[in-house]
């Protein structure tokens, strides 16, 4: 009897102590949006905001933290595209109309402040609710989606030139990175005193891009 009143007793506490995730996001309308989330995460919680749109090529993410169960992303415009390369712009392109994917989601745990980690466990583990998902590294973490719709109808002409602004970013993005690495591991060669060929690793690098 006693074991079964313990028993009892620990489901109870540990119900106490979940935490029901909540979370909704909206944006402010207009064709350069910002996303406003609220939920009832602890202060402090990271979270990423990605919005894409696979017809247009489209991926930008942004760090947050959440206050008083509230955060916000953006402006978000065509510009701020992942893979957009060179010199940042101030100006803030529309985005193409059409719809697009809000996706907030969280790091683990062990990347979240301490206090943040008292509320939802040490691997996330006391987050429940739809938005409460096993990773299979890093605990519980937080994935919410939402869609939302930016400006009017799609457009299948801007949304072509887009794809085919995205590829010519990724190719040079690409480019980029294999002469960044070059550079790099010949530098740290060069402090070993070994030799690195780094135009052969450079070339090697731009044939291995991949395939879509």
């Amino acid at each position: 009897m006693r074991i079964a009143i313990a028993i009892v007793l620990l489901f109870v506490a540990m119900a106490a102590s979940a935490v029901t995730i909540t979370m909704s996001t909206t944006t402010d309308g207009s064709n350069t949006p910002v996303v406003y989330g609220t939920t009832n995460l602890p202060n402090g919680t990271q979270l990423m905001v990605t919005l894409s749109r696979k017809a247009s090529s489209y991926f930008a993410q942004e760090n947050v933290t959440v206050t008083e169960g509230h955060f916000h992303a953006g402006p978000f415009s065509q510009s701020s595209s992942a893979m957009k390369t060179g010199p940042s712009s101030n100006q803030q392109q529309a985005l193409n109309p059409g719809a697009y994917t809000i996706d907030v989601s969280s790091p683990g745990a062990m990347l979240q402040p301490n206090s943040v980690r008292k509320v939802i466990g040490e691997d996330g583990g006391k987050m429940q609710g739809p938005y409460a998902h096993r990773s299979e590294f890093y605990g519980k973490v937080v994935q919410f989606y939402a869609k939302v719709q930016i400006g009017s109808s799609q457009s299948p002409s801007m949304d072509n030139a887009s794809r085919r602004q995205a590829k010519k970013d990724a190719d040079a993005w690409w480019i980029q990175s294999c002469k960044h690495n070059s550079e790099y591991l010949k530098n740290v060669a060069t402090k070993r005193g070994e030799f690195f060929n780094s135009e052969q690793f450079y070339q090697k690098c731009l044939l291995e891009k991949p395939k879509k």
